[in-house]
């Protein structure tokens, strides 16, 4: 294995992934190598890079396969992924000119996501489709909640034997919460079948349904 491609839905985990990594001494790019861009078209930036974490380069995953990229989902709880997109304002109205590149990569590969009413409803889909996607054309998933620097470390392959124990303090780059309203989301927020779609995925995962 020469390279290694760890994708999520954004909002699960990529940019935690990639400070361990980095912490564990592995050249890991976040949204370096693979952006947007690069799924529109644009070659792959590996330069040194290892490992890429990128949420990004999802829908590029049967491609990277197929060049022999070994390739890792990070999943994380429906309702805490959904909810952070819906508080930084992703979904909303303006999403083609605020996030130009992503609503056409959407458009492209997920089309189902814009066809959804609201915000809430947008992420929701989105988290279902792309996930169900990335499980089936990643090599192996984890979820995040359950998984240290060192099991990271160990999955991926690069890195010193064991990693490290825990992150040094301000690894991984968080926007600060009181910078975003908050938003309180129950599965009673989401209409029958798209809460069924999403509880069938989370059950698959090892979540409780919301």
């Amino acid at each position: 294995m020469s390279r290694a491609v760890i994708v999520g839905t954004g909002r699960s985990g990529t940019g935690w992934c990639a400070a361990a990594l980095r912490a564990a001494g592995v050249r890991c790019g976040h949204q370096d190598a693979i952006r947007h861009d690069q799924v529109l078209g644009a070659p792959i930036e590996w330069g040194d890079w290892e490992v890429e974490a990128s949420f990004e380069a999802t829908p590029l995953l049967p491609e990277l396969r197929a060049g022999e990229v070994w390739t890792l989902l990070i999943v994380r709880e429906p309702l805490a992924v959904i909810r952070s997109w819906v508080e930084l304002g992703a979904f909303g109205p303006n999403m083609d000119s605020t996030y130009g590149k992503w609503a056409e990569v959407l458009r492209l590969h997920f089309p189902a996501v814009l066809v959804e009413r609201t915000p809430i409803e947008r992420a929701a889909r989105y988290w279902h489709d792309l996930n169900a996607f990335a499980l089936a054309n990643a090599d192996a998933w984890l979820r995040i909640e359950w998984l240290t620097p060192a099991e990271l470390t160990a999955a991926v392959g690069f890195g010193e034997p064991g990693g490290v124990d825990r992150l040094p303090e301000g690894a991984c780059n968080r926007r600060r919460a009181a910078k975003r309203r908050t938003v309180e989301i129950i599965g009673d927020d989401l209409p029958s079948g798209l809460r069924a779609d999403v509880g069938g995925l989370a059950r698959r995962l090892g979540y409780t349904p919301p």
